[in-house]
């Protein structure tokens, strides 16, 4: 017999405390409320006691039974919500001590659910309490408990708290511990049978059996034919074997699952900066745990580095769904675990549908979403190293699965001997070469000019660097259609763009070879930008004496290249030939190829990944794509059809490798640049430095002729040319054979350009400069009788405090109407070192950006104005002024603005600075920050973001005179 109390017999409003005493039960204080979705219709008990934090109180229903002496009550709490709640059923003994409670979950769409609760054998309640968090609990209907008024007779509950549901298959082995819950005195012993077992489910024990005590266990499993089901229902009748145990049977269901075996496999790993063989490394065996060695290109140290995890569904499920999945890598050197391990990947894992295959396929590979992506932290990328991938269910989130991975040798992947090679610094300094007449002058930034170059560089990404470092106006050569050219400039040579790009590539040879750029072996890559919009009239070209590295070349190596459409194709090319790279292959007319077996075609012959937004260009009959050093493709667009190719990499990683013939810096990026001095007096003339350009055959127009001082004769191996230097008589003072600078360029032959250096003991002496061919005169430069002059340098920003622009103004002609250009330095330290930053021809003013002046205090500033004549040069210097300067110019590479990433992923930090001497600014100087929160230091770090929601990454930049400047990005970071 039981007692049941609905609270429909009050009216609602109703303050309830001791109406239902007579009842049994004492109720300490709560109200009657109508809730029209009470099990029963009518009213419901609703708490108005609560407990807890503010923030999160909890909702409680206290009762105390009128006789302490029952075993047995059940409610059914409420909320009036429909999104689902919980309250916990809680009992206590004469003592206030508890002897247990049950935790009542209501489902998501019902406002009630039931729960009950047994006393242990031997206890009694004698009071109990409902509670749960506002909002999952409002308050409680139909109260039941044991009428201790009437005679019991002796019985007993089966009750089992265990998983919800038993998972069994013939390797896996589920039990369940059922507690049998006596009541009214019962004793003796129970007999335990099972019936309605699934089929395929084996009762492998089913112990004490009769039970005498308190609980009894069940096992079970799955034989081997058992076809996978799902929530069978497995039914347990206990009987009592004595009166005294009770006197009817009582039976409890459980469910059972057989699960869906399955084998999913991790087949191969790919560890890639760009570009990778086709074929990766296989286990010798699909399910061996042997580690494989890495087999692909060399990698560059400290390089952003990806990691591609292939998996493939080698056995499927036969009627489940495939669980989510999790993978790590882990990392290791000299068998000492790296920093920061295991790291998770960038997103979810994708298990490729490749039954029965045990390798990565072409599906697989060239699909940038399969497996898991991971970027390695920076500090994995040094030495040699072991990876070890592991992939296992996702079980962290939802129910259990129904179904389970049956082999567990395959799901781990461990690669070796993966070696990274130490690389040296490469520095671009950029020339704008400015053409007014197209976007006012001006150029796209250098370091966005060079971006996807510097992605494909084989270097580490603390080794790369780009700086504006001036201006040359090419705007007579531009225009141009033909040149004076010949003995005396008499004749007149017509001009392409393959012409008008070798008279801007030696202009530019002979803006930086008297200013400090001379050092070919080791210095930085020079390289002048022009304006796309350029079109046809002038064409990329790398200018150089030799077929190797520019550090290899005798005279300067300089490049032209546009500063958009083509980033591979022009940009990328022209630092490739800077590099030593030759054309790859001869197709589409390319002069000077490289064998390119088998195809020669210049294919890229591997799988490229682009480390930014994971593009994967896997070639295919259809789709082939081409090193950029290929005339293959359709160049322009932005360069789609192009990458770097396996054996370009390996060449240009080779000679650029710590082991190469160049030794690198110690520091990354090196010590500051210092620029000499030009001549200032005539007696320190030590050598005279000549410039010409071979424009078509027999047409050739000297460029340069200029005293130079402390450098050394460069001369070149004898040809049909030579230069001779004439007194003011005709009479040969010297003879010299030039170097021959060929242009690589995509025609019939090459422009040559002609450069010497030649002693002279007596400068003032020399009074013309000829070149022959063979003994034919075919140019022929005449000094002036009389040199230029110049005075009144002026100089001013068009803001004292923050300057955009300065203005330079100065006075210089020539008595005999020589034509003239003008050179143009600054100096910050009162003229001890100068750094150029205008060529041009002369028009006595000119506009410099801000940038090109770093802080100058105490009227140190200083602009040099030298003008040349095309032989001799004269110069003045402004008087002093005090320039403002800038703060840092900051640049993050990665990660990119609006990325989206997993929690606990690891972030790849690489961002750049430069002060306002364009001198790269590293190490503690700059600081990487999480919102407030420091997190990392110099140019390259890394991060695992744990908390999901947007989050700002930024990078702040201090310079020598502590000016700090932050750039930063906003990502997203989700579960």
């Amino acid at each position: 017999m039981s007692t049941r109390i609905n609270f429909d017999d009050l009216l609602a409003g109703t303050i309830v405390t001791d109406q239902y005493e007579p009842r049994g039960i004492i109720i300490e204080r709560a109200q009657i409320i109508r809730d029209p979705y009470t099990p029963s219709p009518g009213n419901a008990l609703y708490a108005t006691e609560f407990s807890g934090p503010i923030e999160f109180p909890k909702a409680v229903l206290s009762f105390r039974f009128v006789s302490p002496n029952h075993s047995y009550i059940a409610v059914s709490p409420g909320t009036h919500f429909n999104v689902g709640g919980a309250a916990t059923l809680t009992a206590y003994d004469t003592h206030g001590n508890a002897l247990g409670s049950t935790y009542i979950d209501i489902p998501k769409g019902s406002h009630y659910a039931f729960g009950e609760f047994f006393s242990p054998a031997g206890a009694v309640i004698a009071s109990f309490k409902v509670s749960g968090y506002r909002g999952d609990f409002d308050g409680i209907d139909n109260l039941i408990f044991d009428d201790t008024t009437v005679p019991q007779t002796p019985d007993f509950h089966l009750i089992y708290t265990g998983a919800e549901i038993l998972r069994v298959s013939k390797t896996t082995t589920a039990q369940a511990t059922v507690n049998v819950i006596r009541i009214h005195g019962s004793t003796g012993g129970i007999s335990l049978t099972a019936s309605s077992v699934p089929t395929g489910v084996v009762i492998s024990s089913l112990t004490p059996n009769p039970v005498v005590a308190s609980s009894f266990s069940l096992r079970v499993t799955a034989s081997r034919d058992a076809i996978p089901a799902q929530n069978r229902q497995l039914v347990l009748t206990a009987t009592p074997l004595v009166p005294s145990a009770g006197l009817v049977s009582h039976t409890i269901t459980l469910l059972v699952t057989i699960l869906d075996p399955y084998d999913v496999q991790i087949v191969g790993i790919e560890v890639t900066q760009g570009i990778q063989v086709f074929d990766l490394p296989e286990k010798p065996d699909p399910l061996s745990t042997a580690p494989v060695r890495y087999n692909g290109v060399r990698l560059a140290a400290g390089s952003r580095t990806i990691v591609r995890v292939f998996c493939s569904l080698r056995t499927p499920p036969r009627s489940t769904d495939l669980p989510r999945y999790s993978c790590y890598l882990h990392g290791s050197r000299n068998g000492a675990t790296l920093p920061g391990g295991p790291i998770s990947p960038q997103g979810a894992v994708s298990v490729a549908i490749e039954r029965g295959g045990n390798n990565v396929s072409v599906a697989m590979r060239s699909d940038p979403g399969s497996g898991a992506v991971f970027q390695l932290p920076p500090e994995w990328t040094q030495g040699t190293i072991t990876l070890r991938a592991e992939v296992q269910p996702d079980i962290g989130f939802g129910p259990e699965l129904d179904n389970f991975d049956s082999v567990s040798q395959n799901d781990t992947f461990v690669l070796t001997d993966i070696a990274f090679t130490r690389t040296r610094d490469v520095r671009v300094a950029a020339i704008k070469l400015s053409i007014s007449s197209i976007n006012g002058g001006e150029v796209r930034d250098p370091g966005d000019v060079l971006e996807d170059c510097r992605n494909l560089l084989p270097i580490a990404d603390n080794q790369f660097a780009v700086s504006l470092m001036a201006t040359i106006s090419i705007d007579h050569i531009f225009n141009q259609n033909t040149e004076s050219c010949g003995f005396l400039g008499l004749s007149t040579c017509s001009l392409d763009s393959s012409s008008r790009a070798a008279l801007v590539t030696d202009y530019l040879r002979d803006f930086v070879d008297d200013s400090g750029y001379i050092d070919t072996t080791g210095g930085r890559l020079i390289v002048g930008i022009y304006a796309a919009a350029a079109g046809e009239r002038i064409r990329g070209l790398t200018s150089t004496e030799c077929t190797g590295p520019f550090w290899d070349c005798d005279s300067l190596t300089v490049a032209i290249f546009r500063d958009s459409d083509r980033p591979l194709t022009s940009a990328a090319h022209e630092i490739g030939h800077m590099l030593g790279r030759k054309h790859a292959s001869g197709t589409g007319g390319a002069k000077n190829p490289e064998d390119w077996p088998p195809d020669q075609q210049g294919f890229i012959q591997g799988v490229g990944v682009d480390r930014r937004t994971m593009r994967v260009l896997y070639p295919r009959d259809s789709t082939p794509f081409f090193d950029f050093m290929s005339y293959g493709g359709q160049a322009g667009g932005g360069d789609l059809d192009h990458w770097v190719s396996v054996r370009g990499w390996q060449a240009t990683l080779s000679r650029l490798s710590a082991s190469s013939a160049l030794t690198p810096t110690t520091s990354p990026l090196g010590p500051k640049t210092e620029f000499p001095t030009v001549v200032e007096n005539l007696a320190d003339v030590t050598g005279v430095v000549v410039h010409a350009v071979v424009i078509t055959e027999g047409g050739i127009k000297i460029t340069k002729v200029a005293p130079v001082s402390g450098r050394k004769p460069l001369e070149g191996k004898p040809s049909a040319y030579h230069i001779i230097v004439q007194d003011r008589d005709s009479n040969t003072l010297y003879t010299s054979s030039p170097i021959l600078v060929r242009n690589d360029v995509n025609m019939a032959g090459y422009i040559i350009n002609l450069e010497a250096v030649i002693a002279v003991s007596n400068w003032p002496k020399v009074g013309a400069v000829e070149i022959h061919k063979a003994d034919t005169p075919v140019a022929r430069r005449v000094r002036a009788g009389i040199p230029p002059t110049l005075h009144d340098v002026l100089v001013k920003p068009d803001s004292a405090e923050k300057p955009s622009n300065w203005t330079v103004r100065w006075q210089a002609n020539h008595p005999e109407g020589f034509p003239l250009t003008v050179k143009l330095d600054y100096s910050n330290d009162g003229g001890n070192h100068w750094v150029p930053r205008y060529f041009g021809p002369n028009n006595d003013t000119a506009t410099l950006p801000n940038s090109y002046f770093s802080i100058a205090t105490q009227n140190k500033g200083r602009i040099r104005v030298r003008i040349s004549d095309g032989f001799d040069q004269v110069s003045a210097v402004s008087t002093g002024f005090d320039a403002p300067g800038s703060g840092p110019t900051v640049r993050i590479f990665s990660p990119q603005c609006c990325e989206t990433f997993r929690t606990g992923c690891i972030i790849y930090l690489h961002g750049a600075a430069f002060d306002d001497s364009q001198e790269p600014i590293t190490g503690q100087s700059l600081v990487w920050f999480l919102g407030e929160k420091q997190i990392g230091t110099s140019n390259t770090a890394s991060v695992a973001i744990k908390a999901a929601g947007r989050q700002d990454i930024r990078l702040q930049a201090t310079d020598s005179h502590s000016r700090t400047v932050s750039q930063s990005v906003e990502i997203t970071v989700s579960l």
